[in-house]
């Protein structure tokens, strides 16, 4: 991704040095028009895949994999759960002023209009705090979920790793472009 645009990074080939051709990475943006991106860098190939790839080896190391995520997530869960304590706490609160109406009802203190008067708003907030409660404790449990694919991350980043550098150059090339091309997408969100 070009810093300065945000573009995507795309490969060619340079003139020759001394009989041997080299491959860049220039924005993509920049080659099309300078009102798009008014630089026209470019970074050579090497450089970059093994900025890729070490940048991608962070992920190789559990102890490493889990300090990254740990911090964020930890943050996310706890704001997550306290939300969830709260809006279960408040539903349940809801309940005990139904059911003090409910026996003021049945005693003849209040009459069917003003129950159902005194219950309408009741009625509105439970059916709010219930579907957020639904949201939140499938979200914590969506992160539990989670939590066991990311110790199986390591491995894979392992076994990737040493998979691409068994590659012919040119399906390594390949599949680092398409891997640059998804974490773009990805960093830039959806397209417009």
């Amino acid at each position: 991704m070009c810093g300065h645009c945000g573009g995507p990074m795309t490969g060619k080939m340079t003139s020759t040095y001394k009989g041997k051709r080299y491959a860049k990475y220039y924005c993509s943006r920049a080659q099309t028009s300078r009102e798009r991106c008014a630089f026209y860098n470019g970074h050579t190939a090497a450089t970059l895949d093994a900025a890729v790839l070490e940048y991608l080896g962070q992920y190789s190391d559990p102890k490493k994999v889990r300090e990254l995520l740990d911090a964020s997530e930890k943050r996310d869960i706890k704001r997550q759960e306290t939300e969830l304590r709260q809006v279960e706490r408040r539903l349940a609160e809801v309940e005990a002023d139904f059911a003090k109406n409910l026996e003021l009802l049945k005693r003849d203190v209040l009459n069917e209009d003003e129950f159902n008067k005194a219950n309408v708003t009741r009625r509105e907030e439970r059916a709010r705090l219930t579907e957020r409660q639904v949201e939140l404790t499938a979200w914590v449990a969506q992160q539990h979920d989670r939590l066991e694919i990311v110790s199986a991350l390591p491995a894979r980043v392992r076994s990737f790793l040493k998979d691409f550098q068994g590659l012919e150059v040119r399906r390594a090339k390949a599949l680092l472009q398409t891997i640059l091309a998804t974490a773009t997408s990805i960093a830039m969100g959806p397209s417009n």
